[in-house]
């Protein structure tokens, strides 16, 4: 589908880069936006803008895919489609209430999702 694929985390710049480099996932991003290159994070909006202009795509044109009820309240401030992800600490309904568009048990659900919105 030739996606951009950013990530938006709260960790530091080392403990992702650990993370990225342990399960060898690194060179699947396109952009990494750490706690580190902001000066606020995530449920501020200026984290996920800051991962938008370095993947330089618009907000209708993201997806942000997050486990916790900050990440989806991010979105909803950028006006970013939300997918939440109950793997984390959230709940299905806490997901929902802070702004997720679709709710899901797995990530490795986000491919019919992706493929849905690529042919709109």
């Amino acid at each position: 589908m030739k996606l951009k694929i950013g990530l938006c985390t709260i960790s530091g710049e080392k403990a992702t880069s650990y993370s990225l480099t342990r399960f060898q996932v690194g060179h699947l991003f396109d952009a990494v936006i750490t706690r580190d290159l902001v000066p606020e994070v995530k449920p501020n909006p200026i984290h996920l803008e800051a991962t938008l202009k370095a993947l330089d795509v618009k907000p209708h044109e993201a997806v942000l895919v997050g486990d916790s009820t900050k990440d989806m309240a991010c979105a909803a401030k950028v006006n970013v489609l939300a997918v939440g992800v109950t793997t984390g600490l959230s709940s299905k309904d806490s997901l929902i209430n802070a702004g997720a568009n679709y709710v899901m048990s797995s990530v490795n659900y986000i491919l019919p999702i992706l493929e849905q919105l690529n042919r709109k």
